[in-house]
């Protein structure tokens, strides 16, 4: 009794001072629980050696000061509540202490247990302590009076029997066994456990494709295969068979309209040129004067001095496009300007009709002069009109009947006429298509 005197007055005095330095901190405003966590004793302690709160503050501050700390509530029913928390606070700590120790006390004597087996002994005391341990474990948080004491009495008679492996006895829990839910998920926990050990210790396995896979996968690989040498077959075939043989198995080959039109889609000015002029005329393909209009446009923006021509023709005469004069005249100077003679033509007679553009006789007989040059037929007979009448140009017979006579010895029928005529009026030597005569000068 002397002893247990002393740890009594040993736990207030730790306590006295825990509540000081807490005072000092921050007033009354603290917990029983860090309370004994400061003095570094229990709350069994604590209620050993005082009343509740009150008495500790009491003690360390007197009547007056402890009441001021603590003063009564206002509502009888939040201090009932309060007091109600408290034991119930104390009651679960109280609680977790106790199954703490009995934790200790079962670890304990597993541990004496299995000092005293070996071997496959051992392994057996060892899982029937684990069954034990996970029962006390999971029990109810419900506690039945005098528990404890239960509990001591199987290690006391084991400590003096001789330590039987076959006739060892589980550990008894403190608390009252679990249920059959519980029991149950503990065995199917252990077995989930077990399954994964042994899969983990076991190399993994490869499953098996399935054989229908297999199957179709065979299948279309085969067809694949097929179907190339079929097409490689075919292909030897139709290039190895001789003239007149095998046409059923050849490809038709492409006409002449289908390679122009692939031509003029790759952008090939000439191509598209030529399939205006097809659209224009209706050879091999229906006739349309838009589709002309549009391929002839596409290959004179390209530069193609043909197609230029045609397109100051179309500007001119309103075909496929709305009628422009003065487009045209600007498509009839780009293509004269690259060597087009019949562009030339049309231009200079632009130029006499001031149509898209002013009127210039002196230009127009230029324009003609070179395409007549050229060998130009129309233009050699229109620039001897000029001269015979002197517009653009200085008024000269000679030159007239020059290139009257040219355009004749080219078939013009009507320019042998007017050099015949011409001829008479100049008191010249008539010229006779017979002996020939001068020819359009180069």
């Amino acid at each position: 009794m002397g002893l247990e005197a002393e740890k009594t007055g040993d736990a207030a005095a730790r306590l006295l001072a825990a509540g000081r330095v807490l005072l000092g901190q921050g007033g009354g405003r603290f917990s029983l629980t860090r309370l004994c966590a400061e003095a570094g004793v229990t709350l069994e302690d604590f209620q050993a050696n005082f009343a509740g709160k009150a008495d500790l503050l009491q003690q360390l501050l007197g009547p007056q000061a402890a009441a001021k700390e603590e003063p009564a509530p206002a509502d009888p029913w939040l201090e009932r509540r309060l007091r109600v928390f408290e034991r119930a606070l104390g009651a679960l700590e109280e609680k977790s202490g106790k199954r703490d120790r009995e934790y200790r006390q079962a670890i304990a004597r597993l541990e004496e247990k299995l000092a005293a087996l070996g071997g496959a002994q051992a392994r057996d005391a060892a899982e029937a302590a684990e069954r034990a341990l996970e029962k006390a474990m999971t029990a109810p948080n419900a506690e039945a009076p005098g528990a404890e004491e239960k509990a001591e009495e199987p290690a006391v008679a084991q400590k003096t029997a001789a330590p039987d492996p076959l006739a060892l006895a589980p550990l008894e829990p403190a608390a009252a066994p679990p249920g059959k839910a519980d029991s149950e998920f503990l065995e199917v926990g252990r077995r989930a456990a077990r399954a994964h050990a042994r899969a983990l210790q076991q190399p993994p396995r490869r499953r098996p494709l399935p054989l229908r896979l297999l199957l179709v996968t065979a299948l279309a690989m085969a067809a694949l295969l097929l179907c190339a040498v079929l097409a490689l077959g075919h292909a030897g075939y139709a290039s190895a068979a001789p003239a007149g043989e095998g046409t059923a198995h050849r490809l038709a080959p492409a006409s002449p309209l289908q390679k122009l039109v692939a031509r003029a889609d790759s952008g090939d000015a000439v191509a598209q040129r030529e399939l205006a002029q097809a659209y224009l005329r209706g050879q091999g393909v229906p006739r349309d004067e838009m589709a002309a209009a549009r391929w002839a446009l596409a290959a004179a923006d390209a530069g193609e001095p043909q197609a230029q021509y045609l397109a100051g023709s179309f500007y001119r005469d309103g075909i496929g496009v709305a009628r422009d004069p003065a487009r045209a005249a600007a498509w009839f100077a780009r293509a004269a300007a690259a060597g087009e003679l019949k562009a030339m033509h049309n231009l200079a007679i632009a130029y006499i009709q001031g149509e898209g553009v002013g009127r210039d006789d002196a230009a127009a007989a230029a324009w003609f002069a070179r395409a007549a040059a050229g060998g130009y037929v129309d233009s050699a007979f229109d620039l001897a009109v000029l001269y015979e009448k002197g517009q653009g140009v200085r008024q000269d017979p000679r030159q007239a009947l020059r290139w009257y006579r040219a355009a004749a010895a080219a078939g013009d029928a009507q320019a042998a006429a007017r050099a015949k005529l011409l001829a008479e009026q100049v008191r010249l030597q008539p010229w006779d298509g017979a002996r020939g005569g001068a020819s359009i000068p180069g």
